[in-house]
């Protein structure tokens, strides 16, 4: 497994990896309806109906 130096600390580079999700999960859950709505058809135009489906599922 890589090894990431980041402030003179050895971090994993899935520990990084899990930190980028929470800030990426935080930032959606404080999206409007209105941008999902918008990032909705943005996927739609190029194609990625089963992946909108199972996020719809969620």
């Amino acid at each position: 497994m890589a090894l990431i130096r980041l402030d003179a600390r050895h971090i994993f580079d899935f520990q990084l990896q899990m930190i980028e999700d929470q800030i990426i999960e935080m930032y959606m859950h404080n999206l409007s309806t209105r941008a999902l709505h918008v990032i909705e058809q943005h996927l739609q135009e190029t194609g990625y109906p089963a992946l909108i489906n199972t996020l719809v599922e969620r």
